[in-house]
């Protein structure tokens, strides 16, 4: 309980550190600024010839650190103008189109587009605070130099210039501008917040991902190469998955569950589409009722927690793998018939039989849904060739698998 106390006290002290002094660089450089300054008047004993003196170059830093601290968190096209929102949403909050709930909303300033390369916030609340902290840099800049010039000139006649007043308001413009720019943020964050879990509430409600098909004979059998033990494939699977799409995602494993090494899920970002996609990977001798309870609990808790944390913003494309040596009643069941798809999340469920080296998938009726499966399966497929797991379609390939089984592939 200490522990998770004082995780909990860190976590926060970053969260601040972030709000007033933006990027770890900045951050830096503040507190070294900061510190020397500290040291030299009170350990030193050096008394600034005026206190605007210290004041404005601690405001400096603050107001660079809160306007365009996501200057420093990457490219140009990562960049972050939405403050508190995490990276992932920030890149769909900030396109200019549809997908972005912030631009439906009108939030975007109208010139934005016209360059490109600009440091200024795309949205309008944002770029309004920045041109207001211009104006108060120059302000600053402006009463700094006329500090030291006064103070120079009076301490020639032997007087000290105390005037405070100035920088009581300009200190309190510069802390009002800052907490209308935090509010922002956050209010921007909470938009965000709110759209996404409208997309996505569907699935962490959603108890069963991995349900009964409707039987009919639309299912599709696709040859697939058993040649590696089920632990690889698993690895090497979330591995083309994470190629395929941003590399930086989230992996879970079933560690609290009896499957601690048969059981994984992968969550990526799909910047093509604007959602989240979620692979889901399962390895059973033979499969039971048992481990289909036991995988749709794990989805259900695994979701719940990273639709809070760390899943994508967008509406969730699920695909599920259940591996198995050999075919059972509760396989065919899943797996041989038609798809019923839900709505506000789409999914692709794929059976493997690795002892037949063929994989079963349910086929779906053209309507709901329809082309979003269609393009799961085009994604899955390319992970699966660029693994060779799947056999090319040669005449040489055709031939050998009609000798094998007796018909044509």
């Amino acid at each position: 309980m200490r522990e998770q106390k004082c995780n909990t006290l860190k976590t926060l002290c970053k969260k601040a550190a972030y709000i007033f002094f933006g990027d770890k660089g900045l951050f830096l450089i503040s507190v070294i600024i900061l510190g020397t300054v500290f040291i030299a008047i009170f350990v030193c004993g050096w008394k600034p010839p005026h206190w605007g003196i210290p004041l404005y170059i601690f405001l400096f830093f603050f107001v660079i650190g809160q306007h365009w601290r996501y200057l420093l968190r990457g490219t140009k096209s990562d960049v972050n103008e939405v403050g508190s929102v995490t990276d992932k949403q920030s890149r769909i909050a900030l396109r200019a189109d549809s997908s972005s709930p912030l631009y439906v909303r009108g939030y975007f300033r109208k010139n934005y587009n016209k360059n490109p390369q600009s440091l200024m916030a795309k949205l309008k609340g944002n770029y309004f605070c920045q041109i207001i902290a211009l104006i108060q840099v120059a302000v600053m800049l402006i009463r700094l130099v006329y500090i030291i010039v006064v103070s120079v000139k009076l301490e020639k006649a032997g007087l000290v210039y105390n005037v405070l007043w100035p920088e009581v308001i300009i200190g309190a413009w510069v802390l009002i501008n800052i907490m209308i720019s935090i509010l922002l943020e956050e209010y921007y964050a909470w938009i965000l917040k709110q759209e996404k879990r409208n997309r996505q509430k569907d699935l962490y409600k959603e108890k069963k991902v991995c349900i009964k098909s409707i039987p009919d004979n639309s299912y599709e059998e696709i040859f697939y190469k058993n040649t590696l033990d089920y632990i690889t494939i698993l690895s090497d699977v979330i591995r083309g998955f994470r190629d395929r799409f941003s590399g930086e995602g989230y992996i879970i494993f079933g560690k609290k569950t009896n499957m601690k090494d048969n059981l994984v899920m992968d969550i990526e970002e799909d910047r093509e589409e604007h959602c989240p996609q979620i692979l889901i990977q399962m390895y059973q001798r033979r499969l039971t009722q048992e481990y289909v309870d036991m995988l749709n609990r794990f989805i259900h808790k695994e979701i719940r927690y990273a639709s809070r944390e760390i899943l994508p913003f967008g509406v969730p494309h699920v695909i599920y793998i259940i591996y198995v040596e050999g075919k059972s009643k509760v396989f065919e069941d899943i797996f041989c018939g038609a798809l019923h798809q839900r709505k506000n999340f789409y999914c692709l469920p794929i059976g493997v039989v690795l002892s037949e080296e063929k994989m079963y998938i349910p086929g779906i009726q053209e309507g709901y849904g329809y082309e979003e499966y269609q393009k799961l399966k085009s994604k899955i497929f390319e992970v699966f060739e660029e693994l060779s797991l799947m056999y090319s379609p040669s005449v040489e390939f055709k031939e050998k698998m009609r000798k094998k089984t007796g018909r044509y592939v």
